[in-house]
């Protein structure tokens, strides 16, 4: 319910997000936006096409810069009822993310600040049970586990491959349901005819 909106005209006004106490690690930084209509015009003709939002760290070091277009619709995610656009992902050292927002460069369009959302990244790490395993006698499979932090909401589809599958499977994917952090799977040796010693797969 907080929007603000400038054009070019207005080149020295820029929006400023300042979010601390925050602890070192890896955040997705988030934003949406109004959509500025008229009747007779679509609902994103007044809105510019080259927002640039800044992300520094408490010691002015900029992360990353993200020039998005307002003209289309945030449709990365979803959150609290609302869509989001990614800005990206920045690694924090310290405790404050500062995140701006300057005005576009058509004079007759508006960039519009609304909301920036900011959350621990989601990360996927795996842990196999084995180092190695057997192909013989129709092959051997261990066990590997993948896990997710932040949101558990949601069910999540992880896709798999293997970079050699005449040596080691995967299943296509594997799902986290609802309400858990990981899953498990398994990595099947494939038992051929050839001779070929260790293989790292």
């Amino acid at each position: 319910g907080n929007i603000h909106q400038a054009r070019t005209d207005e080149s020295s006004t820029q929006a400023t997000w300042t979010f601390t106490g925050l602890s070192p690690d890896r955040y997705q930084i988030a934003t949406t936006w109004y959509l500025k209509s008229s009747s007779s015009k679509p609902a994103n003709f007044y809105n510019t096409n080259d927002a640039t939002y800044t992300v520094k760290d408490g010691a002015d070091v900029t992360l990353i810069t993200s020039v998005v277009d307002q003209q289309g619709n945030p449709d990365d995610f979803e959150d609290a009822g609302y869509d989001w656009e990614s800005l990206g992902i920045v690694e924090l050292s310290g405790d404050t993310l500062i995140v701006t927002l300057g005005v576009g460069s058509n004079a007759n369009k508006y960039t519009v600040a609304d909301a920036v959302r900011v959350s621990v990244a989601p990360t996927l790490t795996v842990e196999i049970a084995d180092a190695s395993v057997s192909e013989s006698a129709g092959g051997a499979s261990t066990t590997a586990t993948v896990s997710r932090n932040g949101s558990l909401d949601a069910d999540l589809v992880v896709t798999l491959a293997t970079d050699d599958a005449p040596e080691a499977s995967v299943p296509a994917a594997v799902t986290i349901p609802t309400g858990q952090a990981s899953a498990s799977f398994s990595i099947d040796a494939v038992d051929d005819v050839f001779f070929d010693g260790t293989q790292s797969v």
